[in-house]
């Protein structure tokens, strides 16, 4: 029976993957996240290391460079895929997988019984709402956006927080920390602070193991701080915002949280219904904590972290300087309700243990159903070369490798998806170079072609003129859809 189970849970995370990576293949409305621009900031970056001996010191990358765990991620699949299209394709599969090993090994430490099942259906469930009901928990299938910090926070949830041999490897945690706090700063203050504050309160009223409680904290605490003070010897061209102690920011800062949590929750009572019972749950487990009523279980850490990790995130996002508060930001804050919830549901004696398994194959039905309108309706698209591509491709001159400019919101996805030896620059209206998420390398005195859209706002729309004056007459003018090519004679 428990073989059957077991098998049956496998299949079922299967169904989901399969359904994630067809739903993109087949123009679902996740689709448009993964060819965002932002979202192929990374695989452009890893691309341009890897197959065009570029340098990661010529590179102005983002605030949160992303460079662990998502490009090590999308660096792992690039040998074994062809494309950028179907590099995308994998890395979605792929981190949904990671999802639910990380979810399993939680649930392993944490439950009683059925951790595998347990883990599917959640695996199962966040899958179903990234493909259906969007933000946060699209960003599941992206690089870019936060949920490699937050996969990282699992795993080091599991690794520090729920053992207690004093065994465990310091040095693997303070590197997990180290590399993940460098690369996204937002793990200081959605893992990193609340999972030290949750060390130390174990540690007060646990005389058991208080002391390996405390070198964790410490150990959490010291490698998270010097990975985010780093940040500016590892990277040559830092974009952090700088850091503003302002009434004024933090009121506009807790109107914007507050606007983007209650936006969120008119469209997602359960969640915050799930959200009002983690912090029931974890007021619970810290007084039964204070009481010593008897000796900690995995689940009351785990809640009392996450519940902090929500908090922390918020008042962290009050404090922060950010030009835009973004539901991204929120991945723990929406997220974390769902594991614990999850977590303290299907493992009640209550409820039966085929009710995991029955949870997720409902998902699944769901999601095949689904998935399966997106197929009969667009079809599988296994080479993705859209109509505005090729006609760019078409108007560029018989060249071996080809230097253009264009705006930060086509640069990306044309240089990605086009099949010539192309690479775009950045520019804004008035021709200053944009470098942002961007490589010097692509920059060049004069190009053999310019993208200028025509349906982009003022400050992304080339300025004609200007590039006259840059790079002459175009011998050519071809109309792409909402884009004017420009070809020039000459290159860089």
């Amino acid at each position: 029976m428990k073989g059957r189970t077991r098998a049956i849970s496998l299949f079922l995370l299967a169904v989901f993957i399969t359904c994630a990576v067809l739903q993109f293949l087949a123009a679902a409305d996740i689709r448009g996240l993964m060819l965002d621009t932002d979202a192929l900031n990374i695989p452009t970056l890893v691309d341009n290391l890897m197959s065009h001996q570029g340098s990661l010191s010529h590179w102005y990358l983002s605030p949160a460079p992303y460079l662990f765990p998502d490009a090590v991620l999308h660096a792992a699949i690039h040998p074994f895929t062809s494309n950028m299209y179907a590099r995308l394709a994998v890395f979605a599969g792929l981190q949904i997988l990671v999802l639910f090993l990380l979810l399993w090994r939680l649930a392993v430490l944490t439950l009683r019984r059925r951790p595998l099942a347990i883990a599917v259906a959640i695996t199962g469930n966040l899958t179903w709402m990234a493909l259906l009901r969007g933000g946060p928990y699209n960003q599941l299938m992206t690089a870019g956006f936060h949920y490699g910090a937050f996969l990282v926070s699992i795993a080091v949830v599991a690794f520090v927080l729920l053992r207690t041999k004093r065994s465990i490897s310091y040095v693997v945690t303070a590197v997990l920390c180290f590399l993940t706090s460098l690369s996204d700063n937002i793990f200081v203050i959605q893992t990193a602070i609340p999972l030290v504050c949750t060390l130390l309160l174990v540690a007060a009223f646990d005389a058991e193991h208080r002391a390996h409680r405390l070198v964790s904290a410490g150990v959490v605490g010291v490698a998270s701080i010097a990975g985010s003070l780093s940040y500016g010897w590892f990277i040559s061209h830092p974009t952090r915002y700088p850091i503003q102690f302002e009434s004024e920011k933090f009121r506009v800062n807790a109107e914007a949280v507050q606007s983007t949590m209650a936006n969120f929750l008119r469209t997602h009572e359960p969640i915050g219904a799930l959200m009002f019972a983690c912090a029931i749950f974890a007021v619970f487990y810290v007084v039964r904590l204070m009481k010593r009523v008897r000796r900690t279980q995995p689940i009351a850490l785990l809640t009392i972290f996450a519940f902090g990790s929500i908090v922390s995130t918020c008042v962290g996002l009050v404090l922060a300087t950010t030009n835009e508060m973004t539901i991204r930001y929120f991945i723990p804050v929406f997220v974390w309700p769902v594991i614990v919830g999850g977590f303290i549901v299907f493992n009640t004696d209550m409820f039966r243990e085929a009710v995991p398994t029955i949870v997720a194959t409902a998902s699944a039905v769901i999601l095949i159903l689904n998935t399966s309108t997106f197929v009969d309706v667009h079809g599988i698209d296994r080479t993705y070369y859209p109509a505005d591509i090729a006609c760019i491709d078409n108007a560029l001159p018989a060249m071996t490798k080809l230097h253009g400019m264009a705006n930060y919101w086509d640069a990306k996805y044309i240089q990605s998806f086009s099949r010539r030896n192309v690479t775009v620059a950045q520019y804004w209206d008035n021709l200053t170079p944009m470098k942002w998420i961007t490589t010097d390398d692509y920059y060049h005195s004069r190009y053999d072609f310019a993208i200028v859209s025509i349906a982009s706002s003022p400050q992304f729309t080339l300025s004609q003129p200007l590039l006259e004056t840059m790079n002459g007459e175009p011998t050519t003018s071809v109309t792409c859809g909402t884009r004017i090519v420009l070809v020039y004679a000459h290159g860089g």
